[in-house]
């Protein structure tokens, strides 16, 4: 009856304000902040609680044929979720009494955690054949006193923050190289094209540009067109009690082009590709930090092409990880 008596806002008594230092916390740091209760008028309460939480979710739906007559079947629609505690600490800044007018305020610092992975919110109208996809991380405060007697108003407040976790080990730089034949139509052979290529650094974040050092032999007798990057992210929702096998899609989040090389030419060249989300063409996907949960996964990859008119190229490709903001 509190809490609708609150939503209806009736008989209310008071306002409960939770503030924090920060809006970004690092796993292992300390959630500082303080709560501020008032009461305008006298009234008799349970214990003024504060509740710091975090959670990982997956909902989704799924459509299914159903019989209802001999003759005719019908769609249904069924929601699912998965859900689990990340962080749950409790703190109790009052026992149940009768509460006197005036403000109070309520200092607390809470030690977070090390390993609290990343906040996340992932949204995807379909994969395979789950629907509506919705998989999160979030993180939050809340702060709640129940008030005695019919028809008067709960006390309560509720503050998110967000969580920026650094990957478990320091970037490195990676190296990698491939030879393909030029193909004509898929079938003429043009001679080979040999691409090498260094990645600086396999840990960067939004915004930053990948430094690719490139060194490419074009030993056809085919002008190369272009020499293309495409930051590619794979979501995998991940097996659960009720499914025993992954849903992969993978989605291209930007391209960048740079010039191509006349035949028999070699070329070094240094690429540096945007890590931003660039939505100018159909499909593309939304960037976020890389994570690894236990209901979802999001990856990345950098592919660096070597593209031809009408032939086969030459591709290699990197794991890159995308820091979140503030790790």
């Amino acid at each position: 009856m509190g809490k609708l008596a609150a939503t209806l806002g009736i008989g209310v008594k008071g306002s409960v304000a939770i503030r924090l230092e920060g809006t970004v916390y690092r796993p292992g740091e300390t959630l500082i902040g303080q709560v501020t209760l008032r009461i305008d008028e006298a009234f008799d309460g349970k214990a003024f609680e504060m509740t710091i939480a975090g959670e990982e979710t997956l909902k989704w739906g799924t459509r299914r044929s159903s019989s209802h007559t001999l003759d005719q079947n019908q769609t249904v629609y069924d929601h699912h979720e998965r859900r689990r505690h990340l962080l749950y600490h409790q703190l109790v800044f009052a026992t149940p009494q009768r509460y006197a007018p005036g403000d109070y305020v309520y200092p607390f610092e809470v030690a977070l955690p090390c390993g609290l992975p990343s906040t996340v919110d992932y949204r995807a109208s379909r994969v395979s054949d789950m629907q509506d996809i919705h998989g999160s991380v979030f993180y939050y405060a809340t702060a709640s006193l129940p008030v005695d007697g019919t028809f008067k108003a709960d006390l309560s407040s509720y503050h998110s923050f967000e969580i920026a976790s650094a990957p478990q080990r320091l970037p490195q730089s990676l190296q990698a190289s491939a030879t393909e034949e030029v193909c004509l139509l898929g079938l003429v052979k043009q001679g080979q094209c040999k691409l090498t290529a260094t990645l600086v650094s396999d840990a960067l974040q939004t915004g930053e540009a990948a430094e690719i050092q490139c060194s490419i032999q074009n030993e056809s007798r085919m002008r190369a067109q272009r020499v293309s990057t495409y930051l590619v992210q794979d979501i995998e929702l991940l097996p659960s009690e009720g499914w025993a096998w992954s849903r992969v899609k993978s989605s291209t989040v930007s391209v960048a082009e740079y010039q191509g090389l006349e035949a028999g030419q070699t070329k070094d060249i240094l690429i540096r590709p945007p890590m931003l989300a660039i939505s100018y063409f159909s499909g593309s996907a939304l960037l976020l930090p890389s994570f690894q949960g236990q209901f979802l996964r999001i990856s990345y990859r950098l592919e660096i092409k070597c593209k031809y008119t009408l032939c086969t190229g030459t591709s290699i490709e990197f794991p890159l990880t995308i820091v979140p903001a503030g790790a």
